[in-house]
């Protein structure tokens, strides 16, 4: 069950994070300047280690909730495919909007601002279900935490880089979930 989940974790990292181009060096320095890079970062290295650690000190045999976590897994990869494929070269680890970035709006960003957000929680969750994880589930809570203070802060960024055309387009759209939230 472990073998299984590593696999579909390195391939969908691999397959969904190759679209994002060329990755420089300087998002090194980039990320260390960001605090909430690092608690991002951090969170969900968490959110994924606790059910990980948690099956390896149980049984963990296949179960029909393994299923749907590998679904909810792969749906996030997903995710994560499609919004780096209307990103490319946009895409940044940390909030700071450059002159170079352009407003995306198309394909998925045309129904949720901030889907590789989304991804994440489909994959933090996917991972507690298909592992049946118990007490990991409050790993969910520092990303929780990071996400209601990231986005806002991004979305300020967005303000400052793109003005109106950002202010209309946040009007039109869902921040993680399409048509609620």
């Amino acid at each position: 069950m472990l073998t299984v989940y590593v696999i579909v974790m390195l391939i969908g990292r691999a397959f969904s994070h190759g679209r994002r181009g060329r990755l420089p060096l300087a998002y090194g320095r980039a990320i260390l300047r960001d605090p909430t890079a690092i608690l991002a970062g951090l969170a969900g290295a968490l959110a994924v280690a606790l059910p990980v650690l948690e099956a390896v000190q149980k049984d963990s045999s296949f179960r029909h909730s393994s299923c749907v976590g590998l679904a909810l897994i792969l749906v996030g990869h997903g995710v994560v495919y499609t919004a780096n494929s209307a990103l490319g070269a946009n895409w940044s680890p940390t909030i700071e909007k450059t002159e170079g970035h352009q407003l995306v709006t198309g394909g998925i960003y045309g129904v949720i601002r901030h889907p590789l957000y989304l991804a994440g929680l489909l994959i933090t969750v996917g991972t507690n279900v298909y592992f049946a994880s118990s007490w990991s589930w409050i790993a969910l809570l520092p990303v929780l935490a990071v996400l209601w203070i990231r986005i806002p802060m991004e979305e300020k960024q967005l303000v400052a880089r793109f003005g109106e055309r950002y202010t209309g387009y946040r009007k039109k759209t869902k921040a993680i979930l399409p048509w609620l939230l």
